[in-house]
């Protein structure tokens, strides 16, 4: 029995040698591997200027931490080294101890080093909070503007918004840049420091499982207390919408077309035509004209005429209508053609293309004395389009009509009227 109990100490000191040096071994070449990432990942960020310049300098205290924790498992492998040849005149308890004590060094410092990185990504995501302001200040400009339209009140801050197809430069010191580059940024550490919770999990459970002594139930309540801070993000409500830090733009468009709506409904009044009753007239100012080339269309009542933006005005969008429930939109496209070269449906179908949509159907129709293209399209939002092209006086001209998949029923037969009534020259 003595002789058994001998082998097992024996055997006992060998496997908890072979732990020791392995474990230290494994976890020092992780964080040599960490620190090589890191130096790359710096470089990397040092050539993107959409994040903030602070981030570069939080990676530099996070390499010397690691280059700390090398240096902790540096001299645990040399003194576990060290002590080898006088392990096998130990007793159990005292390697155990031993170890013990070297597995609670190393652990308190790894964990301490990832906690106080984790606490670093947080603290400096905080930092970052214009958006907390210029939200808030963007939703009462907007609200501001729909309180006086809805007096009665069109102000020049009103009109020139939607001339300059955003909100954004009527709203002192609103910094869209800044915005962007600060979300940026904010993402970037918010995905480092759940990253580094990760890892703090990660690490604790196997100390834990392997009996180290640390303070596990403080750490989950102090990574608790730290994720819930870098949870929040700044939002402002405008009309129907929500603007966070990475829907400005977008939001931003919906706002100033509903402006647009309200400034084209206070604005319009076209002008008696001589010998018309005012009842006449109202009933007339649904007819759209153009006068280079000449021609003409009746829009169904209801419908709205928009601001054309840039970028519409660039592919030749010459008008544009919604309807008043917002769920279609009509566009008058106005396009040179070329005789020689040119073709309306090459022009129609590389303009429908251009516009992200795929061709689905295509045929020739007439309307009086017009013949016309017709093509349905549809493009990844589940939207589909029709478009009606003819060739008038050196131009093509594109009716498109695009709606949701839901509403084009409805809209189908609108826009077959609208294309009935489709006219060469002036009424």
């Amino acid at each position: 029995m003595k002789k058994i109990h001998v082998i097992l100490s024996l055997l006992f000191l060998f496997v908890s040698m072979g732990y020791s040096s392995s474990f230290l071994e494994n976890r020092h070449q992780w964080w040599e591997a960490r620190l090589h990432k890191l130096a790359a990942e710096k470089a990397r960020l040092q050539k993107n200027g959409a994040i903030d310049r602070k981030v570069p300098g939080m990676i530099d205290n996070e390499m010397a931490m690691a280059r700390g924790i090398i240096a902790i498992f540096k001299r645990g492998i040399r003194d576990d080294e060290s002590t080898n040849c006088t392990k096998m005149t130990m007793t159990e308890s005292a390697v155990r101890k031993h170890r013990n004590n070297l597995n609670e060094k190393i652990a308190r410092e790894e964990i301490d080093a990832l906690y106080r990185h984790t606490e670093e990504c947080v603290i400096l995501y905080e930092k970052f909070r214009y958006a907390e302001d210029a939200l808030p200040r963007y939703e009462d400009a907007f609200n501001s503007l729909m309180k006086e339209a809805g007096a009665g009140t069109i102000s020049p801050s009103h009109e020139h918004a939607v001339t300059m197809n955003s909100l954004v430069p009527v709203i002192q010191n609103f910094d869209c840049d800044r915005i962007q580059r600060e979300y940026a940024t904010r993402l970037y550490l918010r995905r480092e420091a759940k990253t580094a919770m990760a890892r703090l999990i990660t690490l604790s459970r196997f100390y834990k499982k392997n009996r180290v002594m640390i303070r596990y139930a403080a750490l989950s309540e102090d990574i608790a207390d730290l994720e819930r801070r870098i949870n929040t993000a700044p939002r402002a409500r405008i009309d129907a919408w929500v603007m966070t830090e990475s829907s400005v733009s977008e939001i931003d468009k919906k706002a100033v077309r509903k402006l647009s709506l309200i400034l084209n409904r206070k604005s319009y009044k076209p002008a008696p035509s001589r010998g018309q009753t005012e009842q006449e007239n109202a009933e007339a100012s649904n007819i759209i004209s153009l006068e280079e080339p000449e021609f003409s269309l009746n829009m169904p009542q209801g419908w709205e005429e928009g601001t054309v933006g840039k970028t519409e005005s660039f592919r030749g969008v010459v008008k544009s209508f919604h309807s008043g429930d917002g769920t279609a939109m009509i566009q008058l496209v106005k396009l040179p053609l070329d005789a020689d070269s040119d073709s309306v449906k090459s022009i129609a179908e590389d303009w429908i293309r251009t516009g992200g949509c795929t061709l689905v159907e295509k045929k020739w129709g007439k309307t009086g004395a017009l013949e016309y293209l017709w093509i349905l399209a549809r493009d990844k939002k589940r939207n589909i389009s029709e478009t009606c092209s003819l060739s008038k006086d050196g131009y093509a001209l594109l009716i498109q009509g695009t709606t949701s998949r839901d509403h084009y029923l409805k809209f189908k037969a609108q826009f077959r009227k609208i294309i009935d009534s489709l006219r060469a020259g002036a009424r």
